[in-house]
C-alpha cells in the first residue's frame, strides 16, 4: 500500500477520514520523523491551507482507489453498509447515529418534509442545535461551509444526503 495512505490510516484512528495538522505533529514525534514531516504533508495534501487533509484527497493524489482503503477500516457497521460516501468528515460513530435516525425516520414519517424535520430534530437533540439535512433525489450541486468534523454527504438506497452542522456563532 501507499506509504502515505497507511500512515493516513494510522493518524486517523477514529475513522473520521481526515486529520489537520495537530494530528501530523503528534505523529511526527511518535514516529520521529524528519523536522520537514508536517510541512511535506500540508504542502503535498493541504495547498490551500485549510488546516485539514482528508482521506479522499490523499487517495486521489496518490492514486489510489478510495474503495479499497477504507476496507482496511474493517467493515462497515451494519447501519452503513447502503451507504455511499460523498464527502465526510464525520467520526464514523457519529455517522452511525445519523443513519440510524435516517432509518428510524423512514419508518415512521410519512413525507419527505415530515422525514427530513424528523432527522434535523433528533440530531440536534443528540448532537446540539444548527443541523441541516437535505434530501436529494437526482443530481445537485452545493457549496457551504461546516463545522469541522459534522459533514455526511451520501448516497442511501437511491436518495442522496447533506447532513452537516454550522458552527454557532455565539462559538466563534
Amino acid at each position: 500500500m501507499d506509504t502515505y495512505v497507511e500512515q493516513f490510516l494510522d493518524m486517523d484512528p477514529e475513522h473520521k477520514e481526515y486529520i489537520c495538522t495537530e494530528d501530523l505533529r503528534k505523529f511526527q514525534q511518535k514516529k520521529k520523523f524528519q523536522d520537514d514531516f508536517v510541512q511535506d504533508w500540508l504542502k503535498k495534501f493541504d495547498p490551500n491551507k485549510l488546516d485539514k487533509i482528508t482521506l479522499v484527497d490523499v487517495c486521489r493524489i496518490r492514486g489510489v482507489d478510495i474503495k479499497d482503503v477504507r476496507k482496511f477500516y474493517g467493515p462497515a457497521p451494519d447501519e452503513l453498509r447502503d451507504v455511499e460516501v460523498i464527502e465526510c468528515d464525520m467520526p464514523l460513530a457519529m455517522r452511525v447515529q445519523v443513519c440510524k435516525v435516517i432509518n428510524e425516520g423512514q419508518k415512521c414519517c410519512q413525507d419527505e418534509p415530515a422525514f427530513v424535520q424528523h432527522i434535523k430534530k433528533s440530531l440536534d437533540r443528540q448532537f446540539g442545535k444548527l443541523w441541516h439535512v437535505i434530501t436529494v433525489h437526482g443530481r445537485y450541486y452545493s457549496f457551504y461551509t461546516h463545522e469541522l468534523g459534522y459533514n455526511f454527504a451520501f448516497r442511501k438506497n437511491d436518495c442522496i444526503f447533506l447532513v452537516y452542522k454550522t458552527p454557532d456563532v455565539e462559538d466563534i
